[in-house]
């Protein structure tokens, strides 16, 4: 495996890994808004 296809499997994997992290966040502020109300 070259170091490209490395580089471009990492930058997937931190990607998706923000965009699931962030949807998370996403979630939980929602979720706190609604016990606060």
């Amino acid at each position: 495996m070259g170091s490209i296809e490395k580089f471009k499997l990492i930058k997937v994997n931190y990607e998706n890994g923000s965009a699931i992290s962030s949807s998370i966040l996403a979630e939980y502020n929602f979720k706190r808004m609604e016990t606060t109300r």
